[in-house]
């Protein structure tokens, strides 16, 4: 059996694979940054190009209908977010622990 020869130019020039950040990943940070309010609906995350996000933290409001069938949300908190090439929120300063 031959030995695998190493390609020394190859691993030089190897970089860590990025991990681009995902709805959840984000989610998990932002919730641990913010706090879990009480009520939570959803944590709606879009992005806005490249590594920019916009975050609405949605939570269950009062209905105004007399008889409550339709079930309400608004949204609590906004952000405008930006992550590292790997997904990791680097402006999480601008949430303040509230929960």
């Amino acid at each position: 059996m031959a030995a695998v020869k190493r390609r020394p130019a190859e691993e030089d020039n190897f970089e860590e694979p990025k991990v681009p950040a995902t709805p959840i990943s984000m989610e998990k940070q932002i919730l641990a940054a913010l706090g879990t309010p009480p009520n939570l609906y959803k944590v709606q995350v879009a992005n806005v190009g490249e590594q920019r996000w916009r975050v609405n933290i949605r939570v269950y409001a009062e209905s105004t209908e007399s008889n409550n069938t339709v079930q309400v949300s608004k949204v609590a908190h906004s952000y405008y977010l930006k992550t590292d090439e790997k997904g990791k929120i680097t402006n999480l300063e601008v949430i303040e622990k509230v929960y």
